[in-house]
């Protein structure tokens, strides 16, 4: 009967999480991905070539394409943009209960709420965001490789390749663990590479042509040193990499998956544990991730490891299956309870990783009424990352003014936020001094207008 009742209710939560939240504006990353990308598109036309280099991040810009298609079929809007995402969301839950029957059996519940309730996934779930496509696109072709379908493996695999530089990177590694899943069997080396490259052989190709597309037109991949994100590409010194390397370990062991690192860590202590078969696929996947993000300046975000985050839940659980299930439901619930840190306003945070978030959105709606009904001209409040763009960007109407990057020493008003991750220690600390307009507080997530004191204006 559980059973039965299971999945629908699974579904409808997905469903539900989708309907709350179609209103929301862009947040984080998705104000690039959709309002700029997209909105360029739409203007365009959605065949238009390569992004303005301005834009261009390198990555396959299929996301923004399909946000316009989908604007252009049902109209430009918030609700259309978060509605747009619900084939993925489906998909994702589908191919987690299946992912879930295939090393769980009977106790795949265990995975499904460890996938939903993961503060990595939930936190993002509710954004517009290709992401999720990239999702997609891992559990399907994890799928495909670990039950020998093809079809699935071809699927997923073109989704990762042309979804983001990522995803490739992603690909790869899936494409090294169904060759050494092949070669375990004891396969011919020649049948082993035959298969494999049947079933990667066209996301490689599809990567490969847009890469050389991509250079043909813009004479660069990857990213170029004039591009507004090329200082997360700078190369780090001995010290910073030692600094990454604790950042990397902390990303995958925020917001409570320290529990699932936990228990992969007891059970590799006993030399049996080492025979799982999930285990060389979270070693490559972090090796991987590690290699493409650990020399360079600002690529640990934790959206970034969304992958490898669904890997050691199913490993983890997988491991606890000879226990009993009280185990497995104290992991799920200790990850769940992991959307509720917030960490002190001195701390970074990856928001768009957590659900710890949700409260911002409501506050910047009553925060924007505010501005307007106090006839405050929206271009003479400085603010941050991700509200400093036009309003066209964050909720897809047609004002183009919107908020500036914030300046301590000529702005008369500064809209500030936990959420916002780059003003400094010192700034936050020099706001004690100006006059706080209006305060909103939710659940550890803070907004503040703030107005310069009178005598410094």
């Amino acid at each position: 009967m559980f059973n039965k009742i299971f999945s629908p209710c699974c579904y409808l939560f997905t469903l539900t999480l989708l309907y709350w939240s179609k209103d929301n504006i862009l947040f984080w990353d998705t104000v690039q991905f959709v309002g700029k990308h997209g909105g360029w598109y739409y203007e365009q036309g959605i065949f238009s070539g390569l992004l303005p280099q301005e834009m261009d991040s390198g990555h396959p810009p299929l996301f923004g394409m399909y946000q316009a298609m989908v604007w252009k079929i049902f109209g430009k809007s918030l609700a259309t943009s978060h509605f747009s995402m619900l084939p993925f969301l489906l998909l994702n839950l589908m191919y987690a209960i299946k992912l879930g029957k295939h090393f769980l059996g009977a106790r795949y519940v265990w995975f499904v709420l460890a996938f939903l309730l993961c503060p990595f996934y939930l936190g993002h779930s509710v954004l517009v965001s290709p992401d999720l496509i990239l999702v997609t696109g891992f559990m399907i072709c994890l799928y495909g490789v670990v039950s020998y379908k093809m079809g699935a493996v071809i699927v997923g695999s073109i989704l990762l390749a042309l979804i983001s530089m990522r995803g490739f990177a992603v690909m790869g590694g899936l494409m090294i663990y169904q060759f050494w899943l092949l070669n375990k069997k004891e396969e011919r080396m020649g049948l082993v590479l035959r298969k494999v490259s049947k079933c990667f052989g066209w996301g490689l190709g599809l990567f490969l042509l847009f890469q050389l597309w991509h250079y043909m037109e813009s004479s660069w991949v990857g990213f170029h040193e004039d591009s507004p994100w090329s200082s997360s590409f700078g190369r780090v010194g001995l010290k910073q990499l030692v600094r990454n390397v604790l950042v990397f370990g902390w990303r995958l062991a925020d917001y409570g998956m320290i529990l699932a690192y936990l228990v992969i860590g007891y059970f590799l202590l006993k030399r049996e544990s080492w025979r799982e078969d999930l285990l060389p696929l979270l070693i490559l996947l972090i090796g991987i991730l590690g290699l493409l993000t650990l020399p360079f300046e600002g690529l640990l975000n934790h959206r970034y490891f969304l992958p490898v985050q669904l890997v050691a839940l199913l490993l983890a659980l997988k491991y606890l299956f000879a226990y009993r299930q009280i185990f497995s439901g104290l992991l799920v619930l200790g990850i769940a309870l992991g959307n509720l840190i917030v960490y002190p306003p001195f701390l970074s945070q990856g928001w768009d990783a957590t659900a710890a978030h949700w409260p911002y959105y409501k506050m910047e709606r009553e925060m924007y009424v505010f501005i307007q009904n106090s006839k405050i001209d929206l271009t003479k409040v400085g603010t941050a990352f991700p509200l400093r763009t036009s309003r066209k960007h964050l909720d897809l109407g047609t004002s183009s003014t919107g908020y500036h990057n914030y300046n301590m020493e000529r702005d008369r008003y500064i809209l500030h936020s936990n959420i916002m991750n780059e003003f400094s220690d010192a700034e936050t600390r020099a706001l004690k001094y100006w006059l706080p307009m209006k305060t909103l507080a939710h659940r550890g997530v803070v907004m503040t207008l703030y107005e310069r004191p009178r005598r410094e204006k």
